[in-house]
């Protein structure tokens, strides 16, 4: 019975957000690992909740449904264009949050 090397043994992986393929060309063997996109729902639920200056939040909670959505049919770039244009909202959100707490801090300090 012939073993084979340690590289070519499978390995029991946990339930994960990638996609793992091996890709072998003559000798050569390449792993590909494709990333899900994220969608940022939870930061964007957040943000929604607790910093909602201009609305950013609320689009980027449109956004990160979007994300999910187009997910769940099988859309993995449309997901990851509205997944990044979610997230660019949700730090948008929160630097404008911010900004306004130290303006707000500063004016009652002086």
């Amino acid at each position: 019975m012939a073993h084979s090397p340690a590289w070519q043994q499978s390995v029991p992986m946990h339930q994960s957000s990638m996609e793992h393929t091996v890709v072998t060309m003559g000798s050569t063997t390449a792993l590909v690992v494709e990333q899900h996109p994220r969608d940022h729902l939870v930061w964007s639920i957040f943000n929604l909740v607790h910093m909602n200056p201009c609305c950013l939040a609320l689009v980027a909670l449109y956004y990160s449904v979007r994300a999910r959505d187009m997910k769940l049919v099988g859309n993995l770039q449309l997901a990851r264009d509205h997944g990044s244009w979610a997230g660019r909202f949700n730090t948008a959100a929160l630097f404008t949050t911010v900004l306004i707490i130290i303006i707000i801090i500063k004016y009652v300090c002086s």
